[in-house]
């Protein structure tokens, strides 16, 4: 009897030796092995392989849509502003109009997979009030890339987002494998101190998480109406300043905008949105896959 429990404790010690071994190579498969932040470092941009990203898509197929009435509102006033000054590049660049939770750059093609197992349990379906246009710089010098926005409401749509974010953060980053290449090199060094951490530590600045048991809330929900990689004039930088604030003249009082799905989306270098790969309904946590979805 005694000989037989001695048996049975090694193999369950050898099983859990087992068990403590395959978590590990496991682990090892679905995280980046080790991040490399050379390019932060660099002289220049560094060199873009995949960027991927959750977002919430903002609707934008109909008529009636709230991307429909910012570009009935503002947009030829703005494409106009653009053409003048010869920003082609902002004017050609596709977009599937969105709020970023996170990017994620990789040169791993199976990271989506990885991301929607291991993101967390998104939202329920919120509303939330789109008001207040910015031009954005990259770094406080930076001549590119540059971001023509409107902003959220700070209301409590606004805190869901802002609480998921704290929760992607912690998720997700350890998935990346290098720092966005649009904040690297040039705009690394250029940056404030707490955004430099969060490139170096998260791959990217703007993000939630908590430092030392405090909460560090960098993120800025907001939608990009236009993205550059072209230098920015001077005096184009004066007139787009001066473009919000006439834009929030005129959108006084901003557009409500309903979100029932969180995407799984790859992205160019600039940030925007190229292509959706996995949509997650927030009501039911249904999954579809875009692409095999569109060819039925």
């Amino acid at each position: 009897m005694r000989k037989n429990t001695c048996v049975n404790h090694r193999l369950f010690q050898n099983l859990i030796v087992c068990c403590l071994a395959m978590c590990i190579l496991f682990r090892g498969n679905i995280f980046a092995n080790e991040v490399d932040n050379s390019s932060l470092n660099s002289k220049t941009l560094g060199t873009h392989y995949k960027t991927y990203g959750l977002v919430f898509i903002v609707p934008h197929e109909t008529s009636d849509s709230p991307i429909a009435k910012l570009n009935a509102i503002i947009g030829g006033m703005l494409n106009e502003k653009l053409i003048t000054y010869g920003i082609t590049d902002a004017l050609l660049r596709k977009n599937i109009p969105h709020i970023t939770v996170l990017h994620l750059h990789t040169n791993d093609t199976t990271l989506p997979e990885k991301m929607l197992r291991f993101m967390p349990k998104p939202p329920k379906p919120f509303t939330l009030t789109l008001s207040g246009f910015s031009l954005i710089k990259a770094s406080k010098n930076a001549k590119m890339p540059w971001w023509f926005d409107i902003n959220v409401v700070k209301d409590s749509a606004f805190e869901t987002i802002m609480q998921y974010n704290f929760q992607a953060t912690k998720a997700l980053t350890p998935l990346r494998n290098s720092p966005l290449p649009r904040v690297s090199g040039p705009i690394y060094a250029d940056s404030s101190k707490e955004a430099q951490d969060q490139i170096r530590e998260l791959g990217v600045s703007g993000l939630n998480r908590i430092v030392n048991g405090k909460e560090e809330r960098m993120h800025r929900p907001h939608v990009t109406l236009s993205y550059s990689m072209q230098e920015l004039p001077i005096k184009l930088e004066h007139e787009l300043l001066a473009l919000a604030s006439e834009f929030n003249n005129i959108l006084d009082k901003g557009i409500k905008t309903e979100f029932k799905t969180i995407s799984i989306v790859e992205l160019g270098i600039a940030g925007n949105v190229i292509r959706e790969i996995y949509r997650i309904d927030l009501s039911s946590g249904k999954v579809m896959d875009v692409a095999k979805a569109l060819q039925k």
